[in-house]
């Protein structure tokens, strides 16, 4: 099981029990989706922005996943 929020210029990918566990993509400078930048310290803000963003998703349409990921 996964869930995938995208903005503009980010597509963040969650999943259970899989690894790696979540992906950040640019997807301004890398449509083919080929390098994670999750791990990237320098992204951090943009990790957590996007952690957020998919947890007020999932908690708005009474989502059961994740909860104990996000």
């Amino acid at each position: 099981d996964g869930r995938c929020l995208r903005t503009r210029r980010y597509k963040y990918t969650l999943w259970e029990g899989q690894e790696p566990r979540e992906m950040l993509i640019d997807i301004e400078k890398d449509p083919g989706e080929m390098t994670n930048l999750a791990s990237n310290p320098a992204l951090a803000p943009s990790l957590a922005d996007h952690r957020r963003r998919l947890r007020q998703s999932i908690e708005a349409i009474g989502d059961a996943f994740g909860r104990s990921l996000l």
